[in-house]
């Protein structure tokens, strides 16, 4: 009998066991979706993302808003500063615009600007930035034993304090009116104060004349020409070449008129040689000479020596060669098949021994010596026609017409033996563009008027 109750019981307590287990587990399963449905429904549903909101700037005549500060190395904040309340700082400045008045070329002037802070509440200077030609070198602010310290951008500076701003004028390379400016950023009211240095800048030299035109020559011709440097305020002085290597074909030669035992003089002349076998084509090029007369209140440069002051001749020439033509370069444009247009090669020679005949060899060959071969020499026609004097030569280049429904960029080079050891082949580039064009619309009929009843 018990062991029948022992079986009966068993299965009984194994129910149980399994029912209270399965309880457990889904009340463990609902709580940790109860906790999960929060974050599923918001990665479902995002929050949008608010966009960063900008810095607001100062209204004109209000303090600048002060930012939270930063944590410091070692974790601790400061105490946020709050802005003076009232009216922004106020910059007072005596004289704006200084002139220098008349200066030499390559001087450098200073000026001190006189200011003071005259607001209810402190100045502070963020920056005071020049533009090209001048050069800040101190901002300094009046200390409480009335002298002048260095100032540090940012700091207030308290009502009825003098400012300082130590500038320079650098002339280097300027001619005329130069001028610079410099502006300081601050709290004032009108956030940016504009100082300007100006002065009326010549030539320590001068030369005469200034530029040595050879006009136009050839490559066999030499000329020579001159110029006379001087001091404008006068007294002796060397002068050196600072380029002796120059460009072939030209010379360059200086001159001291009457110099004393140390080889001053108060007037130099500089002989300048062009040719033979100058380089082709427009020249320009600028003799720089150098004295010993040092700049006033220059600095020293890198090479540890004074700036002195200098003067430039200009030299200028059109040179040809022995034998020349135009245009470089031919261009028939946009054509149409069967049109016929007729492009022309000027030809020159400088040399006197020689006279331009008709030449050697004249024909049409592709663009390049990797394509020989120009594929509508056919459709074309060259002629030579030599001037009577010999000097000069006419190529007429005529485009016969393209054949019907060409369509297509044709390039080549119409080369031309002269026959002079110089230039014995001149080779000009040729190009245009054959397009089959549309026919123009047919007129559209006139308008039928219908006639007017019961007339005759």
């Amino acid at each position: 009998m018990a062991e029948k109750r022992r079986t009966l019981l068993i299965p009984l307590l194994e129910t149980q066991l399994i029912m209270k287990s399965t309880f457990h587990w889904a009340r463990s399963a609902g709580l940790a979706l109860a906790l999960l449905a929060p974050a599923a429904l918001a990665f479902q549903n995002p929050a949008p993302v608010q966009a960063p909101v900008p810095a607001q700037q100062p209204a004109p005549g209000q303090q600048p808003p002060v930012r939270n500060p930063q944590p410091a190395p070692g974790g601790q904040i400061p105490p946020l500063q709050q802005p003076p309340a009232g009216p922004p700082g106020k910059l007072e400045v005596l004289v704006t615009d200084h002139d220098f008045g008349s200066m030499i070329e390559g001087e450098v002037a200073r000026h001190t600007f006189e200011m003071r802070s005259t607001g209810e509440n402190p100045l502070v200077i963020s920056s005071a930035k020049p533009t090209c030609g001048c050069t800040v070198s101190q901002v300094k602010v009046e200390g409480e034993a009335g002298d002048f310290q260095a100032y540090v951008y940012g700091q207030p500076i308290a009502s009825g304090k003098r400012v300082q701003i130590e500038a320079q004028l650098d002339t280097k390379n300027k001619h005329n009116l130069a001028s610079s400016r410099i502006n300081i950023a601050c709290n004032d009211p009108r956030q940016i104060v504009t100082l300007g240095l100006t002065a009326m800048v010549d030539t320590y030299f001068v030369s005469m004349p200034p530029t040595l035109d050879f006009g136009e020559m050839s490559t066999s011709d030499t000329r020579e020409l001159s110029t006379v440097i001087s001091a404008k305020r006068g007294g002796k002085f060397k002068l050196r070449n600072e380029m002796p290597q120059t460009q072939p074909g030209i010379k360059v030669e200086l001159k001291p008129v009457s110099p004393d035992e140390s080889g001053a003089s108060e007037r130099w002349e500089v002989k300048v040689t062009m040719g033979p076998d100058c380089r082709e084509g427009s020249q320009g090029y600028p003799v720089q000479l150098r004295s010993d007369q040092l700049v006033a209140n220059a600095a020293v440069g890198l090479d540890g020596q004074a700036p002195a002051y200098g003067v430039s001749v200009m030299v200028q020439a059109r040179v040809r060669g022995l034998i020349s033509f135009e245009p470089q370069y031919v261009s028939f444009g946009l054509v149409s098949p069967g049109q016929q247009l007729t492009r022309t090669i000027k030809v020159s020679t400088y040399d006197e021994k020689f006279q331009l005949t008709q030449p050697k060899s004249l024909k049409l060959v592709g663009q390049s010596d990797a394509l020989p071969e120009f594929r509508w020499a056919e459709h074309f026609e060259l002629v030579a026609k030599p001037s009577a004097d010999g000097k000069t030569m006419d190529i007429d280049v005529t485009l016969k017409g393209m054949p019907a429904g060409t369509d297509a960029a044709f390039q080549g080079r119409v080369m031309i033996e002269t026959g002079h050891p110089s230039r014995p082949t001149i080779a000009v580039l040729f190009s245009g563009v054959c397009r089959v064009r549309a026919p123009a619309p047919a007129p559209a009929p006139a308008p039928v008027t219908p006639p007017v009843k019961g007339s005759h």
